[in-house]
């Protein structure tokens, strides 16, 4: 678990993913909720995990981030960050480096996940096949991995994907972050499958070719008529 630092009440990601913010106090998520600036009340009710919100999903959470793998919009080049890159998603973590993509789930609201699987999953990035986006909208937003045999949830909705093992639920507050990380795993697909540029072979000069075929008559290969022609045919494209 990351270390905790104090974070000043107010309004964050719902944990819990019913609603699109709720309230924290600066000691623990309150039943005081938001969705489309309109607020109410929603109290968390017990259950397992639930015990532990305030402790692993806490607004005021950091996970150690290097500077190679800092979120940079206005960066140049290829991708707005360096790799190894993180993403932090609801629930879980996205971990995007050169060969692999890598959900690391952790926290209540993972274990709170409808049979959300624990743990960390590498994926290959040479075995997606494509990536399903979702923008943040009304609710959250999500990133869905492909892979072949793979049991990607087909029920359309975040609530749906959030029950998937190749899926990392995500809010607006980090969705430029996930699409930039969309962008990269789609242009390594389509790099995948570009057709190769295959190099001819470099031409031989005129005096190499000759010597060549004296060569051939030499070892008997070539008669001295068909060693004359084949001259002939070398001569006649210098012209």
């Amino acid at each position: 678990m990351g270390a905790m630092t104090t974070t000043d009440p107010g309004w964050h990601p719902d944990p819990t993913e019913r609603h699109e913010h709720r309230y924290w106090d600066g000691a623990e998520w309150t039943e005081h909720v938001a969705d489309a600036g309109e607020a109410s009340t929603d109290p968390i009710v017990a259950g397992p995990g639930v015990e532990a919100l305030a402790e692993d999903d806490a607004p005021g959470e950091t996970e150690p981030e290097s500077a190679a793998g800092a979120w940079d919009p206005t960066a140049g080049g290829s991708a707005p960050f360096a790799l190894p890159f993180t993403a932090k998603g609801l629930g879980g973590q996205l971990i995007l480096d050169e060969n692999f993509v890598t959900i690391a789930r952790k926290g209540a609201l993972a274990a709170m996940g409808g049979g959300m699987a624990r743990g960390e999953k590498r994926i290959p990035i040479g075995s997606i096949t494509a990536v399903q986006f979702k923008k943040p909208g009304g609710r959250n937003g999500y990133i869905q991995f492909t892979i072949p045999g793979g049991n990607e949830v087909k029920k359309r909705g975040v609530a749906a994907a959030a029950k998937d093992e190749n899926t990392v639920v995500f809010t607006t507050f980090h969705a430029a972050e996930f699409e930039a990380v969309r962008d990269y795993v789609e242009r390594r697909i389509v790099e995948r499958h570009a057709p190769q540029t295959v190099q001819a072979a470099p031409t031989k000069d005129l005096p190499t070719q000759l010597r060549e075929l004296a060569a051939l008559r030499d070892e008997g290969l070539l008669s001295d008529a068909e060693f004359e022609a084949e001259k002939a045919k070398l001569l006649s494209r210098t012209d």
